[in-house]
């Protein structure tokens, strides 16, 4: 689980509520009040969200796509040349979800950049971080991206956006419906509860063997059966699910 000491007493309190704003998200309205904030504490000029299906080859189709203040002329170029489909920042989080730095991305698909970084480069837009999560039971992929002129993305951006996608992919995925989504929560055991409880606590898979008076493997075992059942990426991911329907205090 994350390290939250990494994070100062301000970030924290705004990750926060964040998280708890997640929850209740209902409207893209409400998505792009969330991108807003998020976008302050990364330290972005412009911030966007986008839903959509597809595997490690690809997007099956475009994304639908929420966009907070990019600029529409920039938006217009992208759907219209279809970058989606060649974006490096989208195919990586199709292939490896989770936080990214542009730069490290870019380094690895080297050859695919072209028309991507010239016509990114004239809007402003050619630096960023990105976070997301990829379902591969549904085919799912959730991208959260926050972009500037200046080379100030760090990996400190990249910790807070890991923290938050989780619950940012729920609250997307709630808005745009774009997924019959069933979680299945009612079929976790009353044990795998109990595990999401102390994961979402915090603590690691020894410590909760220690709490449970079980080994450290069968609480690795729990954890996995939890993440198959509710279609999780991770341990994070669970426990954004459970929060959302209400199973966490």
């Amino acid at each position: 689980m994350v390290n939250y000491r990494k994070f100062s007493k301000n970030e924290l309190t705004n990750i926060l509520d964040v998280i708890d704003s997640a929850l209740t998200c209902r409207a893209e309205e409400d998505l792009r009040g969330l991108l807003d904030r998020i976008r302050g504490l990364v330290s972005g000029d412009y911030g966007i969200c986008g839903v959509g299906k597809g595997d490690k080859k690809g997007l099956f189709a475009p994304p639908h796509i929420i966009n907070l203040n990019y600029p529409m002329e920039w938006l217009q170029i992208y759907g219209a040349n279809e970058l989606y489909f060649q974006d490096p920042i989208v195919l990586r989080n199709l292939q490896d979800p989770g936080s990214q730095i542009w730069e490290e991305t870019y380094s690895l698909f080297d050859g695919m950049l072209t028309d991507l970084l010239m016509s990114s480069r004239d809007f402003g837009i050619s630096h960023g971080v990105s976070g997301g999560m990829y379902a591969s039971e549904s085919k799912t992929t959730t991208l959260f991206s926050f972009s500037g002129k200046g080379k100030w993305f760090q990996k400190h951006q990249k910790e807070i956006l890991e923290v938050l996608s989780p619950h940012l992919h729920q609250a997307l995925l709630r808005v745009c419906k774009t997924l019959n989504r069933d979680p299945r929560v009612d079929t976790l055991s009353e044990r795998e509860k109990e595990i999401v409880k102390w994961v979402k606590a915090g603590k690691t898979n020894w410590e909760i063997s220690v709490i449970l008076n079980i080994s450290e493997r069968t609480v690795k075992f729990h954890v996995q059966n939890i993440e198959r059942k509710l279609d999780a990426v991770n341990k994070a991911h669970a426990v954004a699910i459970m929060m959302e329907h209400g199973r966490l205090d």
